[in-house]
């Protein structure tokens, strides 16, 4: 017996240790708030026959690389076209930027306008695409200089008239509004077989075209090879901004690409790398943009394509972008995440959801709030190690919180979230919507369940292994006790009252436009009654009443979190929350 007894406690404490049993605790602070959601929601090239996957998805804007279409040489005749390489040859003596007759814009007006006739923002990068193409003509990776082969001018004006075609209708153009124009592409790359200071040169001529064309415009570069800010190679990063710097080149952002990092978190390091180096040289208010990103390139790209590992590989990005000095980030292509569209349905693969959790999230609860629970290793960006992240946030009622969790790479399997200094009451109905991407069969699949409201919630999720993601949306909705309505009469304000904590020195203030019936009352977290303020007509106006801290009968109330809620005519309700 005792050695049974033994084996017993042997192996109840293997399987307490074991990846089923082991479990995170995760704590949501819902006064806390820390920062706004960012639009990561970003990624490269057009989407062709995919546009309803993207705007399911929630993308928001489109860098258009490696399109062809929008690249200088083909609709422009600034370079000459050699049948016989297939390729450019030489530099255009002939070409005049200004004359309208040497642009050809047909199908370079039909990939910009599918972008923002659906409502998404173009993020046009100026320069060539991918060189090494069966299926284009071979472009130029020379310097586009002028006929004198030393400035850039031609150039910079055929940039300033790409701007004036798209914004302002020049040469039968459009009034698209792009804002975001990215000098060039990996010049540390394959992309730039001029000098470092030819392009230097170039970036600087084109910048300040276009800005003394239109300040307005956010104009910068470079799309800097990853290995320009891994390594790091200071041409196109340290010098390059000290080049700009040292003679006054507006720069309103610094792109650049990351590509090979195992571990997500990963991204926040390098960002803190370029935030860095762009405070130091004086552009404080230059954005700082990840215009390409992905797990690798080539074949080992496909490896986190289509599944769960590459969802929350791409959901773990998201999240360490939000939390570090990034403004934008593109994902490398946005093609990938999508099958063609089926008619009138979108065609998600299982990474695609990733970009949808962050879209949700984005669109619907704005403000990121204190979490606890990510565990993340924070150097050895190469290594594939442990990468558990959580965010949550909250919308500016107050009525939903949503929360992300990214399980990439961890032992976690179950999860207790427990929410904390919620504005909410035990009648109020929640409405928790689970959706969770595990495996092929799997795939942002929902479920739903109901749980009474109150100050504090207490959730638990089982059987979620790595690779996986979950997204939880708690809605409140209405419940028997005290409830918000947006019938909300015209100038109408019930104020959030200062000093809170209340104190004797605290006042309870609204704001009528007529006569009404007020009624203004004092519950508890469980919605219970504890004080009728006000119960009569009141007159249009600025009005105000103390509140003592005591209920009905008199007899002081125990400290805590209470709610003031104001009824119009027995009709409009609204609520704000005290502590006492």
């Amino acid at each position: 017996m005792k050695h049974l007894i033994i084996i017993i406690i042997i192996l109840l404490n293997f399987f307490s240790n074991s990846t089923g049993f082991c479990q995170r605790e995760i704590t949501v602070d819902f006064e806390n708030e820390i920062a706004t959601i960012k639009n990561l929601l970003g990624v490269n090239r057009e989407p062709g026959n995919k546009m309803l996957g993207y705007k399911e998805a929630g993308v928001t804007a489109v860098r258009m690389h490696d399109d062809r279409v929008n690249d200088y040489q083909y609709y422009s005749d600034f370079w000459n076209y050699d049948p016989a390489s297939d390729s450019f040859s030489s530099i255009n003596t002939d070409f005049d930027p200004t004359d309208p007759s040497q642009y050809h814009w047909d199908e370079f007006d039909k990939k910009v306008n599918a972008i923002v006739e659906n409502e998404m923002d173009v993020y046009f990068r100026i320069g060539i695409s991918w060189p090494s193409n069966p299926n284009f003509a071979t472009p130029p990776l020379t310097a586009p200089l002028d006929p004198d082969g030393v400035h850039f001018t031609n150039f910079a004006e055929l940039c300033k008239r790409t701007v004036m075609h798209c914004n302002e209708g020049w040469d039968n153009g459009y009034h698209s509004n792009i804002q975001y124009w990215e000098i060039w592409n990996e010049p540390g790359g394959i992309f730039w077989k001029g000098s470092i200071i030819q392009f230097y040169r170039m970036y600087e001529a084109v910048s300040q075209t276009l800005k003394s064309y239109d300040p307005n415009l956010k104009v910068g570069g470079l799309g800097a090879v990853p290995s320009t800010i891994v390594r790091p190679k200071d041409e196109y990063f340290k010098n390059f901004l000290q080049y700009m710097s040292d003679n006054n080149v507006p720069l309103d952002f610094y792109s650049w690409h990351l590509y090979g990092a195992k571990n997500p978190y990963g991204v926040k390091y390098w960002a803190e790398i370029v935030r860095q180096q762009l405070d130091v040289l004086g552009f404080t208010n230059a954005e700082s943009h990840i215009s390409e990103i992905n797990y690798e390139l080539g074949e080992a790209q496909k490896l986190l394509e289509d599944n769960a590992a590459g969802t929350a590989y791409l959901l773990s990005n998201l999240l360490t972008a939000q939390e570090s000095p990034v403004d934008k980030m593109f994902w490398y292509p946005g093609l990938a995440l999508f099958n063609d569209d089926d008619q009138n349905t979108p065609q998600f693969k299982c990474n695609a959801y990733a970009l949808k959790t962050f879209s949700l999230i984005f669109e619907n609860t704005p403000i990121q709030i204190r979490t606890t629970g990510s565990h993340v290793v924070e150097s050895n960006w190469q290594a594939d190690t442990t990468n558990f992240m959580v965010l949550a946030a909250k919308s500016e009622n107050d009525n939903k919180i949503y929360l992300a969790i990214s399980n990439y790479k961890s032992d976690y399997q179950n999860y207790e979230i427990s929410i904390h200094n919620l504005p909410w009451l035990a009648a109020d109905q929640i409405k928790i919507t689970k959706n969770i991407v595990i495996g092929p069969s799997d795939k942002f699949t929902e479920t739903t369940t109901y749980q009474s409201g109150g100050n504090t919630m207490n959730i638990s999720v089982n059987d979620m292994p790595s690779p996986s993601i979950t997204l939880m949306r708690l809605e409140k909705e209405a419940g028997s006790g005290v409830k918000n309505k947006n019938n909300a009469p015209e100038n109408f304000h019930l104020y959030q009252n200062y000093p809170n904590p209340f104190n004797s020195s605290t006042a309870i203030s609204y704001q009528l436009s007529a006569v009404n019936h007020v009624k203004l009352t004092i519950y508890d977290v469980l919605g219970k009654k504890i004080r009728t303020l006000i119960n009569n007509n009141e007159t249009a106006g600025e009005h105000s009443v103390g509140w003592d801290g005591k209920d009905d009968l008199g007899n002081p109330v125990s400290s805590g979190v209470y709610f003031y809620q104001l009824k119009l005519n027995d009709n409009f309700e609204q609520i704000k929350k005290l502590t006492f």
